[in-house]
């Protein structure tokens, strides 16, 4: 293939790139500003000035807009956010109850996103057990946590951080179904915490041997 042919390609490849981008930072401002129900398909196309079609070309529907910034924003935080927080705090629990808080605070603050953002990851939860790039990336961002904390030896190495990371997050998402019915009212220590204890420390009593 000759250089022509490569530059063009890239270009081409790096052009869609751009408009991809364009498209989620327009639904998003869109989305906030308006409201996720009141945003339309047209109005972004508009903004981003392409057609409806090229839209539907790189997102089949609205949520798979929220879905793709979402595994953008998984995807900065391991890069960025998580070696500080690792960094930052001293255990695995400070560390867990950190990321949730923040995430709890993003959540609060965006609301409606949020709540469509879970309802469309739900529709797909099986999806994304067979297709790794249907998942949120946020397994990714408690597996790091995970094997920092399995690297100092406070969490055993009997299992890979990455399947524990899939066992914390179906856990945190029980733990966070109380903030659907009264999220003004949601307490991310009474809520979470146990459940991050139970994943540390596990539900078996404690055996006490009389010697």
């Amino acid at each position: 293939m000759d250089e022509k042919a490569v530059n063009t390609g890239s270009r081409r490849e790096r052009k869609k790139e751009e408009t991809r981008q364009k498209i989620i930072d327009v639904a998003m401002e869109l989305f906030r500003e308006r409201g996720f129900h009141a945003t339309t398909m047209e109005q972004i196309a508009g903004l981003v000035d392409v057609s409806k079609v090229t839209i539907y070309n790189y997102f089949p529907v609205r949520e798979a807009i929220i879905n793709e910034c979402m595994q953008a924003g998984n995807r900065k935080r391991k890069e960025e956010e998580i070696p500080r927080l690792i960094e930052d705090f001293p255990d695995t629990r400070s560390r867990l109850m950190e990321l949730f808080r923040r995430s709890l605070e993003w959540m609060t603050e965006n609301r409606e996103i949020y709540k469509v953002y879970f309802g469309y990851r739900m529709q797909n939860l099986c999806d994304s057990f067979r297709d790794q790039s249907k998942r949120s990336g946020f397994e990714g961002v408690l597996a790091m946590i995970i094997s920092a904390g399995q690297e100092t030896g406070e969490i055993k190495r009997r299992m890979s951080a990455e399947l524990l990371a899939r066992h914390l997050e179906m856990m945190s998402g029980a733990a966070f179904m109380p903030w659907w019915a009264d999220p003004d009212n949601f307490s991310l220590e009474k809520n979470l915490g146990p459940t991050i204890d139970l994943f540390l420390y596990g539900a078996k009593r404690k055996v006490i041997v009389k010697k």
